[in-house]
């Protein structure tokens, strides 16, 4: 057996270990889990409308349908298809570094990929990221191989043509990888006219079939809300691009470890830089791995948009840009120092990550059953979560989203067209919800991801009209909700009790 394959035998390994722990210890669907086990298991007239409307592509939800089908709608199984999946996504590194690099720059860039955290994090989540991780190295395989390699055999062609349409069919942000892929072309002066018309010949089939659901699904946002999306407000929380970076490999951002990894970072972008400009001319494969790395956080930093998943396809590319500034060192203390600093860095924070629970329904429900009567109701904050609660909570109290808008939809057209946005809400219909959907009720167990209840419009309302805050449970995990127990009185009056 070759060396190669014993060496990437250990890292998939590795990585199945890793993820079996994760997948062990995550606990309950968090909501985006759950919208998609939800809309993919609808039956087939209602799943097309849904997929249409919803706001990425929709070929994830369509295989996990055949995988829940066949195999059962259960945590584990919704998130082993994503497991799958990652593990191909350490095979297609290793082969990508191997082919155009050396076998060094493989073995270090799937290492770090393995021992990262938002990787780790996706391999075990119900949702398209870790699809979009396996297909976006596999684009840029055929794509160097065939502009740069010059493999320009007609099996190869359609391979690229069928991965870019499933591509473009994954997430929104695949819509970068052309254009990246068209910016890597542009720096090849030989034949470059001929290779851009063939990049754009090729890319005909998989744009048509894009705008076939591209174009519906725009039209049917067109008037609403979506520069309000929340994932645009992250900068008002003192957030900036690093803590969208920092959180791809480690998962902690604030601590001397954040500072680490971030110092890392911007060393490995200054390095790449300063090594492209004195290789310009012969260092292709390291010109567009860096702009498979940069392109996405530069259009998100503009953006606002602060959140590690959106940019974590770009993940393995700079997994490959800091193994090759490691390989670039001289000296054997200092090459072999830096791996272990490395190492020191990562392996801890991917074993603590993988063991730690993301989230978990069981005290929040064994909390409200202990006290609920007859005419309690629960309600949540966004609205959209009745879904995932109702799918753990199986007490006498009405689950209740708070939408204090009246319309037609249902709450499964309500959660696709605005589990990401803001409502815009009158004070008048504010009122008159509250009032209704509280008639005759006695207790509210109120649901949402934030500690205050001055500033929030429903817990405020609720100590202005006449209830009393009697107890409360604080969230044990990053993403679980508080819960607060507001029983009805007489008389206008507030809580004593203090929040730890």
């Amino acid at each position: 057996m070759k060396k190669s394959h014993i060496y990437l035998g250990i890292l998939i390994l590795v990585h199945l270990i890793i993820s079996s722990l994760s997948i062990l210890f995550r606990g309950d669907f968090t909501f985006d889990e759950m919208f998609s086990t939800h809309y993919s298991l609808m039956p087939w007239v209602d799943a097309i409308k849904y997929w249409v409307i919803e706001t990425n592509p929709p070929l994830h939800t369509y295989l996990l349908r055949g995988w829940l089908t066949i195999f059962g709608n259960t945590e584990f199984i919704a998130r082993s298809l994503s497991i799958i999946f990652s593990t191909g996504s350490v095979i297609l590194l290793y082969k990508f570094t191997s082919d155009f690099l050396s076998r060094r720059h493989a073995i270090l860039s799937s290492y770090i990929l393995v021992f990262s955290s938002s990787f780790i994090y996706l391999s075990t989540e119900a949702r398209t990221y870790s699809l979009l991780f396996f297909l976006t190295i596999t684009s840029f395989y055929l794509f160097y191989s065939i502009f740069f390699e010059n493999k320009k055999s007609i099996a190869r062609k359609i391979c690229y043509i069928v991965m870019q349409t499933l591509l473009l069919f994954t997430h929104l942000t695949a819509i970068l990888i052309p254009i990246i892929q068209l910016g890597g072309l542009i720096l090849k002066d030989e034949k470059r006219k001929k290779n851009i018309i063939i990049f754009f010949t090729i890319h005909i089939i998989p744009g048509v079939l894009f705008l076939i659901w591209f174009v519906p699904s725009l039209l049917s946002k067109l008037g609403g809300n979506a520069s309000s999306g929340w994932f645009f407000k992250e900068a008002k929380y003192g957030k900036n691009i690093l803590t969208g970076l920092v959180p791809l490999f480690v998962e902690s951002t604030q601590n001397t470890m954040g500072l680490m990894v971030s110092l890392g970072i911007l060393g490995v972008i200054i390095y790449t830089i300063l090594h492209i400009y004195k290789n310009k001319e012969k260092e292709y494969i390291i010109s567009i791995i860096f702009l498979w790395t940069l392109v996405p956080v530069v259009i998100a930093g503009l953006c606002g948009i602060y959140i590690s998943k959106y940019i974590t396809f770009c993940l393995p590319g700079f997994a490959i840009l800091i193994a090759n500034s490691i390989i670039q060192i001289k000296d054997k203390k200092m090459y072999y120092a830096t791996i272990i600093l490395i190492s020191a860095v990562l392996i801890p924070s991917a074993f603590s990550y993988a063991t730690t629970p993301v989230k978990s329904w069981s005290d929040i429900t064994s909390f409200i059953n202990e006290t609920e009567t007859e005419n309690s109701k629960i309600l949540v904050v966004p609205f959209n979560q009745e879904l995932v609660i109702n799918q753990y909570y199986k007490g006498i109290s009405t689950v209740e989203g708070v939408y204090p808008r009246e319309d037609t939809m249902s709450l499964d057209e309500r959660m696709v067209r605005y589990n990401w946005q803001e409502i815009d809400v009158t004070r008048s219909d504010f009122e008159r919800y509250m009032h209704n959907v509280l008639e005759n009720t006695d207790k509210v167990f109120f649901l949402q991801y934030t500690s205050n209840i001055v500033s929030p419009p429903v817990p405020r309302w609720f100590i202005q009209n006449g209830w009393t805050l009697t107890d409360y449970l604080k969230s044990e995990y990053d993403m679980d909700p508080y819960v607060f127990e507001f029983t009805k009185t007489n008389y206008q009056t507030t809580s004593t009790l203090e929040f730890k």
